[in-house]
């Protein structure tokens, strides 16, 4: 009778030293580092044990060997767990960039709000320089985050053009910049003594400077020589008046009145024939005063 109270005493120790074992569970993660250590009793399950926590990450599950655990499963053992997360999802404003190209082009672009604009390669235009993207009238940073729509409009300026004068000789402006795709503007003649001022050449032909210029050029001038002929004053005992050179086949422009005392001068004359100021001077001359006496 003994034997028996004594059996069944063992038993109901047994069984009370069973149910009151304990497990370790180990909590690592990715790269095998400690997180934490929990005592689980035996049969009990995972369920009730606070979740690790991750700034930036949601916990998703227990990953013991590489395979999901349920948390559900009880544990008889001790055993190793990881946690498994997912970032936080982001949620991002998406805006339209548009570029205006000035010709009635408008491409667009679509921006996550805190990204960069991806800068577009440059636009061509016809005789223009392209400078940049301007927003607001300000030249854009692409630099710069996004954080709302925006319109980038494209700056050009005229492209210049240089124009030099291969001047033979001559006086004048040696050299001038204007604007691409405009003509010769306000250009005076250039001089030289001796000749007179033909047309500018380019590539051995008369340049016509009223036509618009693309790219830089040089102009040549051409000169015609001058040939001179004499106009003398015979002042017949007046006082003296120095001779004029003047450009043959031209006019004769104002001419000095002699003064001769008790005289009073009435015209000049040309050959016996009085001197007309329209006359075509082709040769030499000489012009002899003629005067009505004083009384």
């Amino acid at each position: 009778m003994k034997k028996k109270k004594i059996i069944l005493i063992l038993i109901v120790l047994l069984l009370i030293s069973g149910c009151s074992k304990k497990y370790t569970v180990t909590i690592i993660n990715s790269n095998g580092e400690l997180l934490d250590t929990i005592t689980i009793s035996k049969g009990d399950n995972l369920s009730n044990i606070d979740k690790p926590e991750k700034d930036g990450y949601i916990f998703v599950s227990w990953m013991k060997d590489g395979i999901k655990y349920d948390e559900n499963t009880p544990i008889y053992d001790n055993i190793t767990i990881e946690p498994k997360w997912v970032l936080v999802p982001q949620i991002y404003n998406n805006y339209t960039i548009s570029f205006d190209f000035g010709d009635e082009t408008i491409k667009t672009q679509t921006v996550k709000e805190g990204d960069k604009v991806d800068k577009p390669s440059d636009p061509v235009k016809e005789n223009y320089q392209f400078i940049g993207w301007y927003y607001n009238d300000k030249l854009y940073d692409f630099d710069l985050e996004v954080h709302s729509d925006m319109t980038l409009v494209a700056k050009y300026e005229i492209k210049k053009v240089t124009v030099s004068f291969d001047l033979d000789g001559g006086s004048g402006v040696k050299k001038i910049e204007i604007d691409c795709g405009t003509p010769l503007e306000n250009i005076e003649n250039p001089t030289k003594f001796g000749y007179r001022f033909i047309s500018w050449y380019y590539n051995e032909e008369p340049f016509d400077i009223s036509q618009s210029i693309y790219e830089d050029i040089e102009l040549i001038a051409k000169w015609e020589a001058i040939e001179y002929v004499r106009v003398s004053f015979d002042t017949d005992g007046g006082n003296t008046i120095k001779s004029k050179m003047i450009e043959k086949n031209t006019k004769l422009d104002k001419i000095e009145i002699p003064v001769k005392e008790g005289y009073t001068f009435k015209y000049w004359l040309l050959d016996n024939d009085i001197f007309d100021n329209d006359i075509i001077i082709t040769k030499n001359i000489t012009l002899k005063a003629v005067y009505e006496k004083n009384y």
